[in-house]
């Protein structure tokens, strides 16, 4: 992340996030770096429907496609502020999908992961699937950029 945060800073551009199942965990990440505050500007965590409502996403696009989908994750990153907007919805219950979409500046590109984990502590699997989506951001940032 420090790598990436380093590429925004030297193209002048910003980056906001809004996370759903991961619950902050990618700005956490960003936040934990000396000197983000340079290229991040907005995190939220929205893990209701209503709260990505609230925060710019098309209640029709989630009645549509519902809210686990790649349709919401997009409008998502659509609707966060930044020159680079991540969406991330899913859900770590079966069938553990999680839908990860990236937007620079006006190109999206979006993708469907699979999370599994063998732990039978329901936080601790929780905590490993969330590093695991997190893993997945990082080299679809890198990829994207």
């Amino acid at each position: 992340m420090k790598e990436i945060l380093e590429i925004l800073r030297k193209r002048g551009w910003y980056m906001g996030v809004m996370e759903s199942c991961t619950g902050g965990a990618v700005a956490n990440l960003i936040t934990n770096i000396p000197g983000a505050s340079d290229v991040f500007k907005v995190g939220k965590v929205t893990y209701s429907d209503e709260a990505k409502i609230e925060a710019g996403a098309d209640e029709e696009i989630i009645k549509k496609f519902g809210v686990y989908s790649i349709e919401v994750a997009e409008e998502m990153a659509r609707k966060i502020n930044g020159d680079i907007g991540l969406g991330i919805t899913g859900n770590f219950n079966f069938p553990r999908e999680v839908f990860i979409a990236i937007r620079v500046k006006d190109k999206i590109v979006s993708e469907k992961i699979n999370v599994e984990s063998l732990l039978t502590d329901e936080i601790e699997a929780r905590k490993e699937m969330k590093r695991e989506v997190v893993g997945r951001v990082l080299k679809m940032l890198s990829n994207c950029l």
